[in-house]
């Protein structure tokens, strides 16, 4: 499917730091979990640039100011994963769990590396103990993460229920809306489809090439060629090298046999 990678967000629980005042002429001591969490935030940041040392750097320093903390372990796992060492990213997301199995953080942060892994029904396993925790404020995110692990099995019933609930406890999540116009658009349930198409629409600045693949063959299917016109133009424009766009040009049926494994975000 489309690179999974990409609709993942990798969830690290990073603590939001008080911004510190000077009162009168008295200093504010920052605790090892904070400066841990100072260094999370900026070995992440540093990753994200791509200086792969000063993030190692920055990740490793975090785990010895505090090395109970949930959040240095799951960034960890994640630096380890993007630098290919899959065994011992495996260990630290296990580690992460192993301090708290029921922190809903560390449980989704598993369940998504499991999927990108192909793991996909462990990880629904940890989606779901995720979901357990009544202080995890990411409910949303973890359905919309275990709807697209679904889609991978494929499972589409479960998707559905999953993008639904994903959509139901925040209708800002975009790529559950179009994950829900692609499997109405597979159902032939062209009208519903078209609906959760112009609410993703609506919350994207930039529609993916998927997003226009979808407009374009709905429109054929709903009888209107203006918008069909319009929706081939802005794929072939935006992304002319796209396997959705290939696929519109070279296999006009392929919106009767498509497969999720087939899209590519």
């Amino acid at each position: 499917m489309i690179s999974i990678f990409k609709q993942f967000i990798i969830i690290i629980l990073i603590v939001t730091l008080t911004a510190c005042s000077v009162f009168s002429k008295s200093k504010i001591q920052v605790s090892g979990l904070q400066a841990s969490d100072v260094n999370v935030q900026l070995g992440l940041a540093y990753l994200e640039n791509g200086d792969v040392q000063r993030a190692h750097q920055k990740l490793l320093l975090a785990e010895q100011q505090s090395p109970g903390s949930l959040q240095a372990k799951g960034a960890m796992g994640y630096f380890l994963e993007s630098t290919g060492s899959l065994p011992s990213a495996d260990a630290y997301y296990r580690r992460a769990i192993t301090l708290n199995p029921k922190s809903g953080a560390a449980q989704n942060n598993y369940g998504t590396f499991l999927c990108r892994r192909g793991r996909y029904l462990e990880a629904d396993q940890h989606f779901l103990l995720a979901l357990q925790d009544p202080s995890y404020l990411n409910t949303a995110q973890v359905y919309e993460n275990a709807g697209l692990c679904a889609m991978q099995i494929p499972d589409t019933e479960k998707a559905l229920g999953y993008f639904t609930q994903a959509i139901t406890q925040d209708p800002k999540r975009a790529i559950s809306w179009l994950e829900l116009g692609r499997i109405n658009y597979q159902a032939k349930n062209y009208q519903q489809a078209q609906q959760y198409l112009d609410h993703y629409m609506q919350l994207v600045k930039e529609p993916t090439a998927n997003a226009l693949w979808l407009g374009a063959v709905l429109a054929r299917n709903l009888g209107n060629p203006t918008a069909a016109g319009s929706y081939t133009l802005m794929l072939q424009t935006k992304f002319p090298n796209s396997d959705a766009y290939k696929a519109l040009v070279h296999t006009p049926k392929l919106k009767t046999k498509h497969k999720s494994k087939q899209l590519y975000y």
